[in-house]
């Protein structure tokens, strides 16, 4: 578990937000919980052979935060309208305020690699959740821009999951067996649009507690 523990302490702190304006697109993933080390009870149920039911997803058109970098790309999506949530054995996680997907293409090696991960809010202490895909054969991207499609485990020949509380050394790891695209992406909503959905939510919210009200106000004098 130390490989899960290394990586996800030097990528959780990269977590931040940013603004949505294209495509969401959204994968489905299953895999079997293959270790389990929880020194202080932070996965209370969770054993080894346990599934592992998840679900991500994240916009298309997200700024790289390294743009000077050129062999790997940082990209982060708002929750909502982007997602992360997993549910691992008896226990559920759901990630936020942001994904985050780092997307490497590297000329040493060569290999391209894939993670995906954010934290998880109201937690202490704090937890957080990664998926890493690794290609050594370096033939999966040709850049370092957003995949459109989910990772093939066929050619991303190492690939793990795993939740972590650092604070603990507390980590339950697993592995793959499925992982697809949801049909149907759905259009990601700007942060102007947002706002008009928002506005239009707290008009009708008011609207129909006027109207509950007087209609109380009737019921009581009749």
């Amino acid at each position: 578990m130390k490989k899960h523990l290394i990586i996800a302490t030097g990528f959780m702190s990269l977590f931040g937000t940013s603004s949505l304006s294209g495509e969401i697109v959204t994968v489905n993933f299953v895999g079997i919980v293959d270790s389990v080390n929880d020194p202080v009870g932070d996965f209370p149920g969770v054993i080894v052979g346990d599934t592992v039911r998840g679900t991500y997803s994240y916009d298309t058109d997200s700024v790289d935060k390294t743009p000077l970098n050129e062999e790997s790309g940082r990209y982060l999506s708002p929750i909502p309208p982007a997602k992360f949530a997993i549910n691992v054995g008896p226990l559920s996680f759901q990630v936020g305020p942001a994904v985050t997907v780092g997307v490497g293409n590297f000329s040493e090696g060569p290999k391209d690699t894939l993670v995906i991960g954010g934290p998880i809010p109201d937690t202490v202490p704090d937890v957080g959740v990664i998926l890493y895909f690794e290609d050594p054969t370096g033939t999966a991207y040709s850049d370092i821009s957003l995949p459109v499609s989910p990772p093939d485990l066929t050619q991303f020949t190492t690939s793990w999951g795993g939740v972590s509380v650092m604070a603990n050394s507390s980590s339950v790891g697993f592995e793959f067996t499925s992982i697809v695209l949801a049909p149907d992406p759905v259009p990601a909503v700007s942060s102007w649009g947002l706002a008009v959905v928002s506005l239009m939510m707290l008009t009708v919210g008011t609207v129909m507690f006027r109207r509950g009200g007087l209609l109380y106000s009737r019921l009581s004098r009749d």
